[in-house]
């Protein structure tokens, strides 16, 4: 080996151990001064660094034993609001409950309400938000008009595959399947499977087979 190619191997594993040494120092957990900002924070929970934005935290709960991947956005509220004094008597828009596992480059944008239940495992790249764009006003772009938030919920125990959206007006039941890309904008019953654009009823859990249903 060369001395350019060792220095380049020595180089190269400083910087893999740096990164891990920053990635780990920079996670959010328990007890951390920015965990604090939220309105609940979990035991035994995580939020990855880096993320790609957080936004009004003193809305956002968290459960214990839940992980937030790396490069994730949470928000609640508009992203231009200003951040709101913290209160344990104001509701949080995003309740994420406990032992959740969101994948790396998951959005979760709340201005309304986006409740996801207990124990909902999530691939990369999901896509969740309580409110769209209007197209009403033909003299102003679309990106100025807002549409009326629609609450959106996960049932515990639920599976969000990579890259799916959930949008407005979703709520998912309990112990669902949504497969990878799928657009949800309605209801799903619980133990149900549903894939494609928009989602559509593709099968139920062997949980449902079980119960009879």
């Amino acid at each position: 080996m060369t001395v350019r190619a060792s220095a380049r191997r020595i180089a190269g594993e400083v910087v893999r151990r740096g990164w891990e040494a920053v990635s780990k120092l920079g996670t959010i957990t328990t007890g951390d001064p920015r965990a604090r900002r939220f309105h609940a924070f979990g035991e035994n929970t995580s939020v990855c660094f880096p993320t790609a934005a957080l936004h009004g935290l003193e809305r956002i709960a968290v459960g214990s034993f839940t992980m937030i991947g790396p490069y994730s956005t949470l928000s609640a509220g508009a992203p231009f609001d200003p951040p709101a004094p913290r209160s344990v008597d104001a509701e949080p828009l995003l309740t994420i409950g406990d032992g959740c596992l969101m994948g790396r480059g998951t959005t979760v944008t709340a201005h309304r309400s986006i409740v996801i239940g207990d124990a909902v495992w999530m691939g990369d790249g999901v896509f969740i938000s309580d409110q769209n764009h209007a197209w009403d006003d033909p003299d102003q772009p679309i990106g100025a008009q807002a549409s009326e938030p629609e609450a959106v919920s996960i049932g515990a125990g639920s599976w969000i595959g990579n890259g799916a959206m959930i949008l407005p007006g979703a709520v998912i039941g309990e112990r669902c399947v949504v497969a990878a890309g799928a657009v949800v904008t309605g209801p799903v019953p619980d133990h149900t499977i549903v894939g494609g654009v928009p989602a559509r009823v593709l099968g139920t859990t062997a949980i449902a087979r079980e119960l009879g249903a």
